[in-house]
Parts: C-alpha cells; sequence; structure tokens
C-alpha cells in the first residue's frame, strides 16, 4: 500500500476532446489517490446527465490515474473512479447503458514529469454516444416487406406473418401528391427475431416486458421518407393477441447497440405543428371587445392547449392577453374529437376513423408515430411471483436479482439473455470491461444466454443453455463464464432456431 499524502482539493473541470461530430468526451478529474466526487464533481455531472435526453444512448467511462505508487494499485484506484462516475449518474436516475474500462496508469496525457501534469491523468472520460465495434446486427438483421397504398383511402394491410394494420385515409404527409405510399414493414415474433435484431423487452428504466410481437415500419413517398400527419395514427392488430393479455404499446428508442422502449413517443417522432381550433370575437358593447383563441401547439414534443384570451375595455387602450396552458397528448387527442369552447372545430382534427370489424378494438393498438413499435405487457402482470398478494404489506418484497455473465475473450458481444417460460430477452444494463451484468432478473426462471459478435474477420458465438435463477433471493448464484468461439453465419442461425423449436413443442 503506498503511503498517503496530502490531499490537495481539485475542483473538477471538463473538457471536450477531439472526437467525433456525434461523440464527445467529458473528464472529471479527482483529488491526488482519491476516487471521491468533489462538490464541483457533483455539478459537472448535473449538467452532463441534463443534456441525456435518448435513453437508447450509450455511454463508456474510462478511468485513469497518475503514475504514483505501483501498477496494480493505479488499476484498482481507476476502476474506482469510474464505478464512482457511474453510481452518482445511476443513483440520479440516469438509466442508459453504461460501458466501463479503466487503464490505471498506462494511458497519460503526458509524462507526469510533475504536480501539474500529474493532475491531468487523475480523471475520467466520460464518452458519449458511445457505440461498441461488434458489426452483428448489420449481418443478422431481418429484410423488411413493401406494400404500396393509396394514401387517400382507407386501407387495411395483412402482413406477412398475420399482423393486420388499418391505415385511415389521410394518415401520411404526402404534400399534395398524388403517389402511392411505401410501407416498409418489419415483423419480430419469434425469439430468434428478437436475438438476431439485438432486440430487447426492457424499458428505458429497466422494466422487463413480456412481448405479444414487435413491428418496424417506415413510409416513403416517391422514393422520400414521410411521417404521419397530425394527429393521426395507424392502427395494429398483432396476431397473437387474447382476451385479458393486458398488452399495450410501447414504442422503441433505437440506441447504436441496445433499442428500449417506452409508452411515450421517441422525441422528435411527434410532428404535430401549432393548429388553430378557434378563434372567437365577443364585443359586449361598442368599447369593449374580447379575443378568444383555442390552439393546440406542439413544445419540445409535448402538446398543449392553450387558450389566450385578449381582452380591452376601449378602442383606444391596448389590449390585455392572458394565456391557459393545459399539457395533454396526442394519444387523447387521436381517440377523442376535440371541441372548442364554442363548439366548432378545426377542419384539420378528423372524428376518429372507423376501424374495420375485422379488427376488434379490444385487440387493436393505435401507434402515434412510425418506427418500432411493441405489443407487450408489464412482466409483473404475467408471472406469479411477481404478484404481492397484501397490497398493504410493506416489507420489502424481492422477486428479482442481478447476473453477472463474464465474456472471457477480449470482443465485446450482443449478448441476450432470455427467460424461457415468457417472451422477455433482457437486455444487460452496464459492462465492466468483459463483465455483462443482468438487472432485475427474476427468481425462480429458466434462462439462456446468446452471445454473438461480428467483424471483418468473421463471426463469433458463445452459448448458455439451461440455467435457472435460484428462488431464495439470499442462494448464491452460480458463475455464468462466455467463451467466445468463430462460427458461420450459418451456425448462428440454427443456433437461435433451436430456441425457437424448444418453445413450440
Amino acid at each position: 500500500m503506498k503511503n498517503i499524502l496530502l490531499s490537495l482539493s481539485l475542483a473538477a473541470v471538463s473538457s471536450v476532446l477531439s472526437q467525433t461530430a456525434e461523440q464527445m468526451s467529458t473528464r472529471i478529474y479527482f483529488a491526488k489517490d482519491s476516487y471521491t466526487l468533489t462538490e464541483a464533481s457533483y455539478h459537472l455531472l448535473d449538467s452532463l446527465r441534463s443534456t441525456i435526453k435518448d435513453p437508447a444512448e450509450e455511454l463508456l467511462l474510462i478511468g485513469h490515474t497518475d503514475s504514483d505508487a505501483d501498477v496494480a494499485y493505479n488499476k484498482e484506484l481507476s476502476l474506482n473512479r469510474t464505478r464512482a462516475v457511474q453510481s452518482y449518474l445511476y443513483d440520479h436516475d440516469v438509466r442508459n447503458r453504461i460501458h466501463i474500462d479503466w487503464k490505471g496508469e498506462s494511458k497519460p496525457l503526458n509524462t507526469n514529469k510533475n504536480e501539474a501534469e500529474k493532475t491531468l491523468n487523475r480523471r475520467v472520460e466520460i464518452v458519449r454516444n458511445y457505440k461498441d465495434p461488434n458489426t452483428f446486427t448489420e449481418r443478422f438483421s431481418k429484410p423488411s416487406t413493401s406494400y404500396f397504398i393509396n394514401p387517400e383511402r382507407d386501407t387495411v394491410i395483412v402482413c406477412k406473418e398475420g399482423t393486420r394494420i388499418f391505415v385511415p385515409a389521410g394518415s401520411f404527409r404526402t404534400h399534395g401528391s398524388n403517389l402511392a405510399v411505401e410501407l416498409k414493414i418489419t415483423e419480430f415474433y419469434k425469439m430468434s427475431d428478437f436475438i438476431l435484431n439485438n432486440l430487447s423487452t426492457s424499458t428505458i428504466t429497466d422494466e422487463l416486458l413480456v412481448s405479444g410481437g414487435t413491428i418496424n415500419i417506415e413510409a416513403f413517398t416517391g422514393g422520400e421518407k414521410t411521417e404521419l400527419n397530425d394527429l393521426s395514427a395507424l392502427h395494429i392488430q398483432f396476431k397473437d393477441r387474447y382476451e385479458g393479455d393486458n398488452m399495450q404499446a410501447y414504442y422503441g428508442f433505437e440506441g447504436a447497440s441496445v433499442t428500449k422502449w417506452s409508452t411515450d413517443t421517441p422525441a422528435g417522432t411527434t410532428k404535430m405543428d401549432s393548429i388553430l381550433v378557434s378563434k372567437a370575437f365577443k364585443m359586449r358593447n361598442l368599447d369593449t371587445m374580447e379575443i378568444i383563441t383555442e390552439q393546440l401547439k406542439n413544445i419540445d414534443g409535448t402538446i398543449y392547449k392553450v387558450v389566450t384570451r385578449q381582452h380591452r375595455n376601449h378602442p383606444t387602450k391596448d389590449f390585455e392577453t392572458f394565456v391557459d396552458m393545459e399539457e395533454t397528448s396526442q394519444a387523447d387527442l387521436v381517440n377523442a374529437i376535440l371541441f372548442s369552447p364554442d363548439r366548432s372545430i378545426s377542419q384539420k382534427i378528423k372524428p376518429r376513423p372507423q376501424i374495420p370489424d375485422t379488427m376488434p378494438k379490444k385487440f387493436t393498438l393505435a401507434s402515434l408515430s412510425l418506427g418500432l413499435l411493441n405489443c407487450d405487457s408489464p412482466i409483473f402482470k404475467i408471472l406469479p411471483d411477481f404478484r404481492k398478494d397484501d397490497p398493504t404489506d410493506l416489507e420489502p418484497f424481492i422477486v428479482s436479482r442481478t447476473l453477472e455473465v463474464k465474456v472471457e475473450n477480449k470482443e465485446t458481444p450482443s449478448i441476450s439473455l432470455i427467460l424461457d417460460e415468457v417472451n422477455t430477452v433482457i437486455a444487460y444494463t452496464r459492462r465492466e470491461n468483459n463483465i455483462y451484468y443482468f438487472d432485475n432478473v427474476p427468481l425462480g426462471q429458466k434462462f439462456e444466454v446468446v452471445a454473438v459478435y461480428a467483424d471483418g474477420r468473421g463471426v463469433m458465438m458463445g452459448q448458455l443453455k439451461d440455467k435457472n435463477v435460484p428462488k431464495d433471493p439470499e442462494a448464491a448464484l452460480e458463475e455464468l463464464t462466455l467463451k467466445m468461439k468463430p462460427c458461420t453465419e450459418n451456425d448462428v442461425r440454427l443456433a437461435v432456431q433451436e430456441i425457437d423449436d424448444k418453445r413450440s413443442n
């Protein structure tokens, strides 16, 4: 153990490194021989997390030290520094996937010849928009199927694998064009679909879902991408719905190597412009005038009903303006007719379309944006062990564990943890070098793990079968170690096909 010298108080500062436009780094600095965050560090991290808007964005934390002490000690110190940053972010509701690496003294910014230089090496670098070098999804992604429709007619599409989609007339932004709209649709129902396309059933807060299927929809007019019109929705019936399945719509937040789900539409997909609903002029006498304007406004992706009242007591006086804003949602507007105070209604706000009888309303989900849509139910509504019989019991109710999977090789594979009894694929929440952490894995569940890595040299795969999470939350966990081995693309497809076959038997 090294001698601990007088610690120097060091304010945290940040600097942007030369990265790509999408990938920027921030530096958090530490005092000598310390991995304790300072007050200034807290302010910097708070500022950083306020800018993390995309829950699918991944972060890489890299810990460093100066050259004092021995190599092993510095390695451990750099790891503890990254863990301190990761813990602070997690404790302050940053649920993005975080990768941790630690270099000790091996990657200095300078020669460590004096205290000023050493100060710059006591750091953790936070890399935004991190993407590992795995090209797995590029090789195995499922192709879409194209359907061409007349955008001015109500249309029902029966997709290749049984999904039905009702497209109301006027749903798309065609900008006056009379060209057909091409819908490129990809369906994901099998566990092999989820594994090969790197899909999971984890929400943006790492809660688990049971999937009834996923669909990806893209729309094109004349070869150019198009979007849904204001207050329009596609109505989708997934093929395996049943009475009381508790399924609802979850939208996909796509990152470089992970997709997470939320009942809210992704930022930027709510395209609704400001819409004038009504404008009323009221005169009580020759002098007094009031103008009431009702609008729908999209402010940073949130929709508000805005009522503006302008009032004056005399023609020579200025108007006094009063504004009331009420947050609403596009879902509410799609499923209802919004009336103004004087009962008028904007031409842009159309009555809810009549869904065909072949698509029962109770089995149909309204999709408010294009892209990935998942038909899911929270896992606690499906698995009995996730249900608490006595809601008044305040004792902690432990229903899940965190599992660690160690990869023996240096690659950073895509790893899926698949539950055997339900359609749930768990994404890892964080990675410390070659150890992958899966949070919220239900107790008493059987599972298997599939890992795939691909680069210019070829494909590698690792697999763990017939594993169990103990029912006892205090029981020791089995060590899970994956050995990645070279294979062919066909080997991977056969391995995941076996998972489908096992479920169908």
